[in-house]
This record gives structure tokens, C-alpha cells and sequence, in this order.
């Protein structure tokens, strides 16, 4: 069984260095956009979006961040899943979606943006309406 948590962890690794290298780009990217060819958001607005809203993470799960055996400990009510990104120790905070109005991946960053300003990352899982807020620091 040991073995096997191994594997998957060095697989979760592969995974995340590529998630890292992925995300530098598109911010090398949106930087040369936003200096110096401006005309780049006007025609890419998948661009301008991205650029806009870096916390949402719309290709990640997390799944991808924690161990299948992993239960979530409770801070405040809140569920929290204690998992690792890039070798590091992350916390991922689960809220509610307590609308399906409206844009809802605006909804999900609005929840960690205001409350949490030392969130890297928003996790949207629309069929559960659920948000998970990836932080490095523990929850009080």
C-alpha cells in the first residue's frame, strides 16, 4: 500500500511541476500582452479573462492535491483538505456556492478574494457547487 501512495505521489509531482510551468508562461505571456501588445487582449479575450481572473484554476482538481485517502479536518466550519503543491504543504479551504446565478467562476474568486488574500488558487467544481480555496498558510 505504501508503494502504491509513492507512485501516485511522484505522478501528483509530475503533474504539479507541469501545472508551475504552465502558469509562468501564460504570466509571461499576459505581461508582454498588458506592456507592450495591448492589441493582444482585444483579439484573444480568452486572454483578457485569464489575465484578470489568475486565481481561478479551471483545469485543476483537487484530487490533483491530495492523497485518495485524505479526509478533510474542520477550522471555523469549514471543511479543510491538507494536501502539497510543488513539494510544499497546501491547505485547500472549502466554501459553498450559496448562488447559481451569475457568473460562477466571478462567484468562486469573489469568495477567496475577499476573505482570503493569501489564496494562489481557486478550485471550481460546478456539478457539486463547490469552491476550494488553495492557501500554503493553516487555517485559523
Amino acid at each position: 500500500m505504501e508503494g502504491d501512495n509513492t507512485e501516485v505521489v511522484e505522478e501528483m509531482k509530475k503533474l504539479h511541476v507541469l501545472y508551475h510551468e504552465e502558469e509562468t508562461e501564460l504570466r509571461k505571456l499576459v505581461h508582454v500582452a498588458t506592456n507592450t501588445h495591448p492589441e493582444l487582449l482585444v483579439q484573444h479575450p480568452l486572454l483578457r479573462r485569464l489575465a484578470a481572473e489568475s486565481l481561478l484554476k479551471p483545469s485543476w482538481e483537487l484530487s490533483e492535491f491530495i492523497l485518495p485517502d485524505t479526509v478533510a479536518s474542520l477550522h471555523n466550519n469549514l471543511n479543510v483538505y491538507c494536501g502539497f503543491y510543488l513539494d510544499k504543504p497546501v491547505y485547500f479551504i472549502e466554501k459553498p456556492l450559496h448562488s447559481i446565478e451569475g457568473d460562477l467562476e466571478t462567484l468562486a474568486i469573489r469568495l477567496f478574494k475577499d476573505s482570503d488574500p493569501k489564496c494562489f488558487a481557486v478550485i471550481l467544481d460546478k456539478k457539486n457547487l463547490r469552491v476550494f480555496g488553495g492557501t500554503y498558510e493553516v487555517p485559523l
